[in-house]
């Protein structure tokens, strides 16, 4: 078994790295919002394009309910950019609830993550609104907290599965250990 200080070293890396992860994550999220209109928009249709292209790879005469192909996009753009939206909020929260619980096992550590990724959501619409082109708007905001919401629950249920192995993992050893000294 790892002795005491090298489970020390190790949970420091782990601090760490969960941090610089999260500030990372925040600091992609917060670039996102310093661009101009003309530059978010060019960067999400672009993505938008390689996501038309994969779909179109697997269904060719795939609609999106549009009158025609422009509509299409437009509507596929609308979704992709709300998808993105939620996917770096979930990722966020998600990396927020394990640096958390990494530097505490005591439960009100589950009332931080939410929260901040919320005031994370609130304040990127804030600075949003400096950027030519670019105002706050509510209902990103609502996408992000649904995807901090997700996040949150889905770093809860690895949080949980890590438990319960670990868990398990110790039983084994302390069964084997018995097992050994009957011998």
């Amino acid at each position: 078994m790892i002795n005491q200080r090298r489970k020390n070293e190790i949970l420091w890396v782990v601090r760490i790295l969960l941090t610089l992860a999260f500030l990372l994550v925040m600091g992609f999220i917060f670039s996102n919002s310093l661009k101009t209109a003309e530059q978010s928009s060019a960067q999400s249709s672009q993505v938008t394009q390689e996501v038309k292209d994969v779909i179109e790879t697997v269904n060719p005469d795939v609609s999106f309910g549009g009158a025609n192909e422009e509509e299409d996009f437009n509507i596929l753009h609308s979704y992709v950019r709300n998808f993105g939206h939620f996917a770096e909020f979930a990722l966020l929260c998600a990396l927020a609830t394990w640096c958390v619980r990494s530097y505490t096992k005591k439960k009100p550590f589950f009332i931080i993550p939410v929260p901040l990724c919320v005031g994370v959501a609130c304040f990127d619409e804030y600075l949003q609104s400096f950027s030519d082109g670019r105002a706050k708007q509510i209902s990103d905001v609502l996408t992000d907290s649904l995807g901090a919401i997700a996040g949150f629950i889905f770093a809860i249920c690895i949080i949980l599965i890590v438990g319960v192995c670990i868990s398990k993992r110790k039983k084994r050893q302390i069964a084997l250990d018995g097992v050994e000294e009957r011998e």
